[in-house]
């Protein structure tokens, strides 16, 4: 067992710091959209930012073991780890949109 652990100690707090993500991401939508009563959108969107947010102070911390210290640097790190999630949201739409549109969803 010792040595799996020790094999997967780089895959092993991606996943899950991963699907921690991922609870943040629902828990925050649920509360945005059910607690506070705010639309489809802005739910969406609060919560994909605070899950980005999550995602990048976990894996900064554990997963990547970042060394950037100075605020130049941390700030270059959290713009380029937010553009990297921005443009895979975008990938994905495109994806959902071209599957929807070939397929019998519409």
């Amino acid at each position: 067992m010792r040595s799996l652990v020790e094999k997967y100690k780089d895959i092993i707090p991606y996943l899950f710091f991963g699907v921690c993500t991922t609870l943040v991401n629902v828990v925050v939508y649920w509360l945005m959209a059910h607690l506070f009563g705010t639309g489809v959108m802005v739910s969406t969107i609060v919560a994909w930012i605070a899950a980005v947010l999550f995602a990048y102070v976990t894996n900064r911390k554990w997963v990547f073991h970042s060394e950037a210290n100075t605020r130049e640097t941390i700030v270059k790190e959290i713009i380029s780890f937010f553009w990297l999630q921005a443009c895979h949201r975008f990938c994905r739409l495109g994806m959902y949109v071209s599957v929807c549109d070939s397929s019998s969803f519409q």
